[in-house]
């Protein structure tokens, strides 16, 4: 999580949550969808960590990949 984002490593996509419930978000119970994604050309296999606006994911390959954050 950085700021009011909540990244969600998942198989080959990055999808990117509004963690305060708001933006993609509504019904009862809330429900979000993300309010950005992206692909990766591997299978996502750890956590995320994120600095000065970059996304590092771990794959199953023992690569890291960076996105910039929109």
């Amino acid at each position: 999580m950085a700021g009011s984002r909540l990244f969600r490593p998942s198989g080959g996509e990055l999808p990117v949550y509004d963690a305060n419930g708001v933006q993609g978000c509504g019904g009862s119970p809330v429900v979000c969808l993300p309010v950005w994604t992206a692909t990766a050309a591997i299978t996502t296999t750890s956590a995320s960590a994120i600095s000065n606006g970059i996304v590092f994911v771990g794959g199953g390959d023992g690569k890291v990949t960076a996105f910039a954050t929109p």
